[in-house]
């Protein structure tokens, strides 16, 4: 195409008019490409995307059927060409031609910059295609003449594409003096990169040059059909060398990372010689591929080698050899087998299981395909990457789940041959997605595959060191909590080896440790040690708490398989308080394969909590399951429910003995329970099951009960092995051995009982048979003194044989009593479990009977019953009132350990220790309870009260014995559940003394449990206050339940609302005595997407909380404000409609929110200040009010004191609810015909409501009496309390404008209705004229004289300017205050006040500030006492180029406005306020704020878009 075109005038019509001319199957999408040549657009069309290049006629008459022939030749000679994606179709109409492709999403300019970025053998493969493309094209004959980063499409596979073959009509000469035709034919993306060879420009003294001007002289003097067909022929032919050149320039933009090789200018330079390539190639460090490109590059077209030269010389250099053997063939196959076949159906159905039959040929010629991977580990110039590439572009496409299932395979299958940056970041992004797949197989496999991958990195890049706690763990979470029961497992049994992984990067990357210098010249923010490893702890405790907790059994053993790597993951301490309290709960559980899980690891448990915790929490739960509690006394206080009875599955059983031999050889067992234990197994040596009886080696040295007596042994003195403890071993052995080990003791062991004769022997002890003989109590001495005795006394002349006549031997009767009390155990827990069924559906029909159950099965079943016929009398009691001074919160947490709330949890509490088995008979159990309530049970008025401790269990603390065993947990709140149930709560006995001591308990979660101080010094949190009843009893339980009944009347705040805030009165440090006063934007938050509608901050600053009518409410952390840019909340709560109101509940981290649907929701934010950064947990919804449909929506909301909740509907309803009962305790209905309430103020005992009609009403809230109403100057859109002057009796209010210069703040006397002070924005000074007569407003009429003021239009209230200009501003959203912490008055720094005419006035004044902001999209802050001072926080640069002053007049009401200032006086200003590029509001500002972070005083604004903007206040006022 000759160089005429490109001066010919051009259409300028829209390019969807061009589309529409292809039909309606093609439709614009957007342009690409704004060329003056081609016009590039994206199209849509149902086989996918296309690219549309077109060319618009100049001339109507111009044909392209040249043009046309010779693209379709090129698309025919390139169709076998898999690296070539030529142009489709090539349509002409009168209008345009056009050129369309397929669209390919990514071009390799756009992939260089692209992360994850290329790796070197990436780089390398890329290069092999782009060459091997040209050298095929240049072999078939077909040159390409543009070729450049964009034109080389990179699909997500890594496959290249050569795209925009345009030798076929672009010039392939272009003058050297003329940079236009440059830029029309080949600059289509304005880089001004010029990748052409320099033999491709002419100068103007060239033979070219004068054919070029001979050409243009017969173009004009053709005729117009010659014209028409000439322009098209071409200029001369596109040489190889060309293409070398430009191809070359490519791949150097490539290795250099994206750097521009050259531009049009450089190139010029470069063709004259004064530019060499010295310096573009520096940065490449391959000495080959330097020297290839410097080939390519050459100035000398000669120079230059032909593409099959460069491939033939550097095969095996820079491209290894699987380039040529496998790799290109193999994926051009794969590509060629996977294309959709035409079999009749859609486009889209048959390409849908493309990405799915790629994975799957993948994986079943993985055998092949592992040939060529060096199988030594991690290449990087190995096929492993390539390989990844193709598999991770198919993955997330996968029509089959069991295709995906072969992805994940073949990421384990290629992640020993990858290096460990590339499994971060090509991997496990890929993996992190389908954790959420719909199938629960796939995201079980996928949770697996993670952590393998996770677990096989070794080295990490400072920028990957935290991905796991930040990016992994938060993304998994919702794992712990899937709904399939195999994913939950899965995660379970990964989640500690995730955890240990996070730890092992983060000390990496703290043992790599750079120099500062370094860090901060690179960018990267280096995490602290010591945060980030408590955040992966608090994050993984969180997890596997919800594990640990889980209802299914199989979860748990998943846990249990990790354990002692979780106990070694959070240390002794956490271990004990969140591990070990768990899992022992699972004795309890019916599931045998979960007990046998929990004894398989609580070995490791045990060998990291210590020889202390082992015997105190973990020995005795051993010894139950194997024997019962009646074996050994000493661990009555540590029984758990279920395990009173020996367990039934002799696999437990085996398992237990081998657990306790492990204990034994690590020396876990202190000496004197080795006597215990012994006690407790030696029995077992004639246990037909051999599991039980003799040593099994299974994963490590783990024996039987011959083991752990060969173990015990080598534990004690050799004294106590042969005089006591062989002397109870020998009777099972045949003939005497020489030392006690395993081999020995085996070799010489009687032969066991028989299935048959243990079988005998559980039926005779269920019988009882004969009496007296399985009868089983325990010993009041120790098992070692037992052993000495029984040693020492016994005889064979002195044995009975009491079983004879039951058919059993006197040898098997000797193994039956060594066996006696298992048997007895095991024999009734068999029997109780599978009799369990039949007994429920016994106490179903004995229930359906008529016949009236006894009180014992009634008390059993948790029914009601009379206390008349259990014979007690009832006793009134009569309670003194308790002192206001006495801080009955703290004793009545102190009493929910013995008490039961509620009637239910009264009910159940009997029949629940009956069913544990501590009770037997709950009739006789109640009496004992209610005997000190009979007259002649209670104690003497004289007796005088003792004084002796209360006596406690052996091995229990007092801590201990104060949690009751019968504590009904569904009773509590839910913190106090969370803390009950974090520990095993022990069964104790009531003893009828009284403790003298005090007992502190904590609601911080940090806190330890309470430990009570027995005899010790009282220390009282309150005024000491008498407590009495007329109840004489000593029943600690009924002193308990009196003491609870005086506690709820005395009314205290409720426990769920969390620990007593102090409000905090921070006071920052100065910044300077010549710091001037300022505002500086710090945060810009934009998460919220509707209107803010509140804004509230914590009593003790700590948080802020945003409510918006997008229905979310989002907490802020202010710390995070100043000390770390940060712009996401901490946390988020969402409601069903948007949020209308918002407040918080004082001296509590809670909050009050209403919507639109009638909901009101109590919240309590969960979070704790240890230190200088606050925990976060989560937004607890505590309870939640509808309100009744009469009344609409909630519209305000209040906290007024104690528990009492002001709101104020939509309706005109005004309420108080009752936070402790939810109802509503008082109802008042403000008069309709005021007009819809837009403003509310609120006090103790008075509240006044604003109106849209400018009326304002003061009631009283004591008796529900509306005082007085009046008039303001218009609608009322914020109400509040002047912070300095009137005593609490000044009312500001905000109202709305008409007129300009009309006041935008009232002040109003509530006590006199009189107007006292004024706050306008003007724009001119005021004249004496402006100012209000001081003279009260007119009052309010009655009901029927206002409707008809307001029907006739003559009100007020009515809109008398009815103009088509819109009404001023007015402001939406006020903040009043005493002082912000960070603006300081001068004179308390020692400097000097300001020089303002008011200043004598007001130097005394009580300080106070407003801050104001609405429509105007300005935030104004308003000095109360010195007007002077006051600013414009936000806004444009003439909004805060004003003033603020006070009207010298004397009269009532004062005035004080802003005013613009003047050029001259402003010039210093507006310097200062160039510095500081602060954005301004961009819609009405709905919400306003302050807050004091730990660092200075914000004012916080947000608009109704959502936009959020904290502003720092600085200096004490204007310098």
């Amino acid at each position: 195409m000759g160089h005429n075109i490109s001066s010919m005038a051009r259409a300028s019509t829209a390019l969807d008019s061009y589309v529409a001319e292809l039909g309606n199957d093609i439709s614009y999408d957007k342009s690409l490409s704004s060329s003056r040549f081609l016009k590039t657009i994206l199209a849509r069309h149902a086989y996918g995307p296309l690219v549309l290049k077109i060319f618009i006629k100049p001339d109507v008459n111009l044909s392209l059927r040249p043009i046309q022939q010779r693209l379709k030749r090129e698309r025919d000679a390139l169709a076998d060409l898999p690296g070539a994606n030529t142009y489709q179709t090539l349509v002409e109409t009168e209008k345009a031609g056009y050129l369309i492709r397929q669209w390919v999403g990514s071009n390799l300019y756009d992939r260089v910059s692209t992360q994850p970025y290329l790796g070197n053998v990436e780089k390398k493969w890329i290069a092999f295609q782009l060459l091997t493309t040209l050298r095929d094209a240049r072999t078939l004959k077909v040159a390409h003449g543009d070729i450049k980063s964009e034109n080389v499409l990179i699909t997500t596979d890594l496959t290249v594409q050569l795209t925009d073959f345009s030798s076929s009509f672009k010039p392939t000469y272009l003058p050297l003096d003329d940079p236009s035709d440059f830029s029309f034919f080949f600059d289509t993306s304005s880089r001004r990169t010029c990748y052409l060879a320099p033999e491709r420009f002419f100068a103007s003294d060239s033979s070219l040059a004068e054919e070029k001007r001979a050409a243009a002289a017969a173009h004009r003097e053709a005729s117009d059909t010659e014209r028409a067909s000439a322009w098209a022929k071409r200029d001369g032919k596109v040489t190889e060398g060309m293409d070398v050149f430009s191809a070359g320039c490519v791949l150097a933009e490539m290795w250099t990372d994206g750097r521009t090789v050259f531009n049009l200018s450089e190139l010029f330079a470069y063709r004259d010689g004064s530019l060499g390539l010295d310096g573009l190639l520096d940065n490449i460090d391959d000495v080959h591929v330097k020297a290839m490109i410097s080939q390519m590059l050459s100035r000398d077209p000669e120079d230059r080698p032909h593409f099959d030269r460069i491939l033939t010389e550097f095969r095996g250099t820079i491209f290894p050899e699987y380039f040529y053997t496998f790799l290109k063939d193999y994926i051009t196959s794969l590509s060629e087998a996977t294309e959709p076949r035409e079999d009749g159906s859609g486009f889209l159905q048959r390409s849908a299981g493309v990405a799915g039959t790629r994975i799957d040929r993948l994986l079943d010629e993985w055998e092949s395909i592992s040939v060529h991977l060096d199988g030594k580990g991690p290449d990087e110039d190995g096929p492993a990457l390539l390989l990844l590439n193709v598999v991770t572009s198919s993955i997330r496409n996968c029509l089959w789940p069991s295709s995906r299932l072969h992805g994940l395979q073949l990421f384990l299958n290629l992640s020993p041959n990858l290096m460990d940056e590339d499994k971060v970041d090509r991997i496990v992004p890929f993996v992190v997605e389908l954790l959420s797949d719909e199938v629960a197989i796939v995201r079980a496999e996928a949770c697996r595959t993670l952590v393998t991958v996770v677990e096989s990195v070794s080295s990490i890049t400072p920028q990957n060191s935290t991905y796991i706690p930040e990016y992994l763990l938060p993304q998994m979470r919702h794992l712990s909590t899937d709904p399939d029961v195999f994913v939950r497992a899965t995660y379970a049994r990964g989640l500690v080896r995730l955890a240990d992984a996070a730890v092992l990067m983060l000390e990496m990357s703290q043992a790599a440790k750079v120099p500062k210098s370094e860090i901060e010249a690179s960018g990267i923010v280096e995490p602290d040690y010591d945060s980030m490893l408590l955040e992966i702890q608090s994050v993984v405790e969180e997890q596997a708490t919800t594990l640990l907790v889980d209802q299914s059994s199989n979860v748990k053993r998943s846990m249990l398989s990790s354990i002692s790597d979780l106990c070694l993951f959070f240390g002794r301490q956490k271990s004990n308080e969140t591990v070990l309290s768990h899992i022992m709960t699972y004795l309890n559980d019916r599931d045998w394969l979960l007990r046998l899980a929990f004894f398989d690891g609580i070995v490791g448990v045990g060998a990291f909590i210590g020889i202390r915790a082992v015997e105190e929490y973990v020995l005795p739960l051993m010894l139950q399951a194997l024997a019962g509690e009646g074996a050994h006394g000493a661990y009555l206080g540590l029984r758990i429910s279920g395990l009173t009875e020996v367990d039934p599955e002799e696999a437990v059983v085996a398992r237990v003995v081998m657990a306790l031999t492990s204990l034994a050889s690590l020396g876990l067992l202190p000496r004197m329970r080795l006597w215990d234990v012994f006690f407790a197994v030696r029995g077992f040596l004639c246990h037909p099951n051999s599991f039980i009886r003799q040593a099994i080696r299974r994963r490590t040295d783990v024996a039987g009960t011959a083991g752990f007596i060969a173990a015990a042994a080598r534990n004690l003195p050799p004294s106590d092995v042969w005089c006591i403890f062989y002397p109870a071993v020998r009777i099972m052995l045949q003939s005497d051995v020489l030392e006690l080990d395993e081999d020995s003791i085996m070799s010489v062991l009687i032969p066991p009982l028989s299935r048959s004769t243990l079988a005998a022997a559980k039926n005779l002890a269920l019988a009882n048979s004969p009496p007296g003989f399985w009868d089983v109590r325990p010993s009041s001495t120790s098992s070692k003194a037992s052993l000495t005795k029984a040693a020492s006394s016994s005889s064979k002349s002195s044995e009975t044989y009491q079983l004879k006549d039951k058919g059993i031997s006197p040898k098997d009767e000797r193994k039956i009593s060594a066996l006696r009390e298992f048997i007895v155990k095991q024999a009734h827990a068999s029997r109780a479990s599978t009799s369990s069924v039949s007994n429920k559906a016994y106490r179903r029909s004995r229930e359906a009977t008529e016949q009236p159950a006894r009180p014992e099965a009634q008390l059993a079943n948790g029914e009601q019953i009379s206390l008349g016929d259990l014979g007690v009398t009832p006793q009134t009691v009569f309670i003194s009132p308790r002192t206001i001074g006495m801080d009955a919160q703290a004793n009545l947490r102190r009493l929910k350990p013995h008490l039961t709330t509620g009637t239910s949890s009264r009910r159940t509490s009997f029949a629940s220790r009956s069913n544990r088995g501590a009770i037997d008979n709950p009739l006789d159990e109640i009496r004992k309870r209610l005997a000190p309530l009979e007259p002649h049970a209670g104690a003497r008025p004289g007796d005088a009260v003792s004084s002796e401790p209360p006596i406690y269990a052996p091995g229990q603390s007092p801590s201990d014995s104060a949690i009751s065993s019968s504590l009904d947990l569904a009773a509590l709140p839910r913190s106090a559940k969370k803390r009950v149930e974090q520990k095993v709560a022990p069964a104790v006995a009531a003893v009828h003394t009284t403790a003298l001591g005090t007992t502190s308990i904590h609601d911080e979660p940090a806190s330890g449990r309470s430990t009570p101080t027995i005899n010790g010094p009282a220390t009282p949190r309150g005024p000491a206050a008498p407590y009495s009843s007329s109840y004489e009893g000593q029943d600690p339980g009924v002193r308990a339940f009196l003491e609870q009944v005086d506690l709820e009347n005395y009314r205290e705040p409720l426990l769920d609302f969390g620990p007593k805030v102090v409000a905090s009165q921070r006071k920052h440090p100065s910044r300077g005595k010549s710091s001037s006063s300022g505002v500086t934007m710090i945060a810009h938050l934009a998460e919220h997407t509707g209107t803010i509608t509140s804004i509230v901050t914590s009593p003790d600053q700590v948080f802020f909380a945003t409510a918006s009518e997008d229905r979310s409410i989002l907490i802020w952390d202010t710390a995070r404000l100043e000390r770390s840019v940060y712009s996401k909340p901490r946390l988020t709560y969402r409601l069903d409609a948007p949020v209308t109101a918002m407040c918080r509940i004082e001296n509590q981290h809670c909050l009050a929110a209403a919507a639109e649907d009638g909901q009101l929701h109590l919240l309590r934010v969960h979070v704790v200040t240890p230190g200088a950064s606050a925990k976060y947990g989560k937004v607890e919804c505590l309870r939640t009010w509808q309100t009744p449909e009469p009344d609409g929506h909630i519209t305000f909301v209040h906290h007024l004191q104690e528990s009492t909740l002001l709101i104020v509907t939509s309706m005109s309803t005004i309420a108080l609810l009752d936070l402790r009962t939810m109802e509503i305790s008082a109802r008042f209905r403000h008069p309709l015909e005021h007009g819809v309430i837009t403003a509310v103020n609120p006090d103790k005992h008075w509240l006044v409501l604003g109106t849209e009609l400018g009326i304002l009403s003061l009631w009283d809230l004591r008796f529900g009496l509306l005082l007085k109403s009046w008039r303001a100057s218009g609608a009322i859109n914020a109400l509040s309390t002047h912070p300095s002057k009137g005593r609490g009796l000044w009312l500001i209010a905000g109202v709305e404008r008409k007129v300009d210069d009309s006041p935008i703040i009232e002040v109003y006397n509530i006590e006199t209705s009189k107007l006292v002070e004024v706050y306008e924005v003007r724009s001119t000074r005021p004249s004496a004229k402006s100012v209000p007569p001081p003279e009260a407003r007119e009052g309010i009429p009655d009901k029927a004289g206002l409707i008809a003021e307001i029907a006739s239009g003559d009100s007020a209230f009515s809109s008398s300017a009815e103009t088509d200009r819109a009404p001023p501003s007015s402001v939406l959203s006020l903040a009043v205050g005493q002082r912000l912490a960070s603006m300081t008055p001068k004179e308390e720094e020692g400097g000097l006040l300001t020089s303002v005419p008011e200043s004598k006035s007001v130097s005394h004044a009580n300080p106070g500030y407003m801050i104001t902001a609405g429509e105007d999209r300005v935030v104004r802050y308003w000095d109360l006492a010195k007007p002077g001072e006051g600013m414009v926080i936000c806004g444009s640069p003439k909004e805060k180029d004003v003033v603020f002053k006070q009207a010298p007049s004397s009269t009532t009401p004062a005035l004080f406005y802003t005013l613009p200032t003047s050029h001259r006086q402003s010039m210093d200003k507006n310097v200062s306020a160039l510095r500081q590029p602060l954005r301004p509001h961009y819609d009405a500002i709905s919400a306003v704020a302050t807050v004091e972070t730990p660092f200075s005083s914000c004012v916080i604004s947000a608009d109704r878009s959502g936009v959020i903007k904290v502003w720092r206040m600085e200096g004490g006022g204007k310098a």
